[in-house]
Parts: C-alpha cells; sequence; structure tokens
C-alpha cells in the first residue's frame, strides 16, 4: 500500500517535472527564434541603410561609414543619378569645384561653393539630402535644389506679357525690354481680345506685374483659359 502511493507520488513529481522540463525548453526555443528574429532585423537595416552606397571602396573616403542612405523627396531617377554621381566621386578620390544650384519656378541661380574634397562633397551630399547631385559639362559638382517658388529676383522685377507672336511670356523687366524668362503656351488672341476689357489687354500688353507665387499661379491659370492647347506649356 505505502509502495503504491509511494509510486503514485513518484509518477506525479516525474510528470510534474516533465511539464517544467518541457515549459523550459519551450522558453528556450522561443528565446532563440527571437534572437534570430532581431540578428535578422538588424542585418537588413544595416544592408538598408548602406543602400547602393555598399558597393563602394570605403578606403577612399573616411566619411564614407558615416553617410546614411539618402531620406529626402527626391524622384527614384533623381536618387538613381545623385547615388551614381557619388559614385564616381568617391571612384576618382580628386577635390573639384562644387556649385549650388537653385531651381525656382521662374528662373535659374547658380552660385559656387568653392573647390571641395571627396570628403567635403560626402559631408555637404548627407547635410543637404534634398539636393540632386550631378556633373556640369567641366566635371565639377553641381547641387540642384528645386523650390516650388518665386527667385527673388523674380519677386522684384517680373512681369506677365505678350509677344508678337502671341505667345504668353514670363519677362525679367517690363514686355517691351523683351528679356524672357520663360515662355508658357501660345494665345487664342482674337477670343482674347474679344474677351477683355480694353484696359486689361492693355494690361497684358505693357506687363503684368507679379511679386510672389500667388500671382504667379493666378495670371497663369487665368490665361491658360486663353491657350490655343489648353494645358501645354513650353519650356
Amino acid at each position: 500500500m505505502q509502495y503504491s502511493n509511494l509510486m503514485k507520488r513518484l509518477k506525479k513529481q516525474f510528470r510534474s517535472a516533465k511539464r517544467r522540463i518541457t515549459l523550459a525548453l519551450l522558453i528556450l526555443l522561443v528565446g532563440f527564434l527571437v534572437y534570430v528574429e532581431n540578428v535578422s532585423k538588424s542585418g537588413m537595416a544595416e544592408q538598408g541603410a548602406l543602400g547602393v552606397f555598399s558597393s563602394l571602396d570605403m578606403g577612399k573616403a573616411s566619411s564614407w561609414g558615416a553617410m546614411d542612405k539618402f531620406s529626402d523627396p527626391l524622384s527614384p531617377d533623381s536618387r538613381v543619378i545623385s547615388e551614381e554621381t557619388l559614385h564616381a566621386v568617391v571612384q576618382s578620390g580628386t577635390s573639384r569645384k562644387a556649385y549650388v544650384k537653385k531651381n525656382y519656378i521662374c528662373s535659374e541661380e547658380t552660385q559656387l561653393i568653392g573647390t571641395m574634397s571627396v570628403n567635403g562633397i560626402l559631408q555637404f551630399a548627407k547635410i543637404h539630402p534634398e539636393f540632386e547631385i550631378a556633373f556640369d559639362s567641366t566635371g565639377g559638382i553641381v547641387f540642384l535644389e528645386h523650390i516650388a517658388d518665386l527667385s527673388p529676383k523674380c519677386k522684384q522685377n517680373a512681369f506677365f506679357g505678350i509677344d508678337k507672336l502671341g505667345n504668353l511670356n514670363l519677362y525679367d523687366g517690363a514686355p517691351y525690354e523683351d528679356h524672357v524668362i520663360r515662355t508658357f503656351f501660345q494665345l487664342n488672341v482674337g477670343h482674347l481680345k474679344s474677351s477683355l476689357p480694353e484696359e486689361d489687354w492693355a494690361k497684358l500688353v505693357t506687363g503684368i506685374r507679379i511679386s510672389d507665387l500667388a500671382e504667379f499661379n493666378s495670371v497663369l491659370s487665368t490665361f491658360s483659359d486663353y491657350s490655343d492647347v489648353p494645358g501645354r506649356q513650353k519650356q
């Protein structure tokens, strides 16, 4: 009787110990799987951070390791151009003249930064991830910034007007000076003259002064209704 009771207690303890061992093994297994997953995610994150730059020669630029993958508003095509340009810069290992080119809605402005080393170019690119990067015709580096606004110069002296061919143009100064910044589209002059009061037509001929983006968009939108080819703009 005592033996029977002892065996029952031993079997009960064995089953309890077995459950504890099974639970311990399960915990170890879960812990191992979590560890593997974290290592995998870490490796993927590191690979993503390097992007296409991982194929570059790290020895040619000591600062390259500090560069993260671009996190910017550039289009995919612009990003590829920028990455390929920086790749070529690192491979060459030479200093270059560098420029900042601001591409406004109405015009472009270019400013020389100076001669920059490879590390300097990479650091500037890192500080300004919104810039598109390309070579100019002389092998210099151009950091191109797209600005959805009028340039300071346009805000000071830009006019909309019409030329002798009926094109709607943006001018630097009054239209009679004929300094065309940009041509947008050809107007249906007959329809326009018959629709506008004489004083409004006269304003278009002599020039409609604009000083900000809202005025620019308003004038362009108004006269697009009188375009010979609606919605089409000339570059």
